[in-house]
């Protein structure tokens, strides 16, 4: 059986006391396996 990866997902939590719970999560989706952190972080 072989494996093809379709899409990829980043998941970043922020901790600070301004946010309910203390944490705020943001999920990127559809990230290209090649894009740098760079690229990432502008998105």
């Amino acid at each position: 059986m072989e494996f093809i990866l379709k899409d990829q997902s980043v998941q970043f939590t922020f901790a600070g006391e301004k946010y309910s719970n203390g944490k705020k999560s943001r999920i990127l989706k559809n990230v290209k396996k090649q894009a740098s952190v760079e690229e990432v972080m502008a998105s």
